[in-house]
């Protein structure tokens, strides 16, 4: 995804600056968009904003990378629900990335 010390200066633009500035970024530096892109799902997914989730997964699909956004939200779901598996407030956000991932999957499918 990129060295350490990228993600961490692509996170500061995301969350300062913003998604197109990101964007502007790495394509100054020849990073490619993918970085910003997944950089961005990751953050969405960290701080469980679920409408952003579902912009950096159109995002993606921009530039040929959907299917690794997928991967990235089925993974945590499963991450969560293996070892945060409690009550149903707890599984309760899992359970809305999954519907996420599913929603997006099948409209890419058409």
């Amino acid at each position: 995804l990129g060295s350490p010390w990228q993600v961490a200066v692509i996170d500061r633009v995301l969350l300062c600056e913003g998604p197109d500035e990101a964007d502007c970024l790495c394509l100054e530096n020849g990073w490619g968009l993918k970085i910003s892109r997944l950089r961005r799902l990751k953050l969405a997914l960290a701080y469980f904003r679920f409408e952003e989730m579902e912009r950096a997964l159109e995002m993606l699909a921009e530039v040929n990378t959907a299917e690794e956004g997928i991967w990235t939200l089925i993974i945590a779901v499963i991450y969560m629900m293996v070892h945060k598996g409690g009550n149903d407030a707890e599984l309760s956000p899992a359970l809305r990335i999954l519907s996420i991932a599913t929603c997006f999957t099948i409209k890419m499918l058409r």
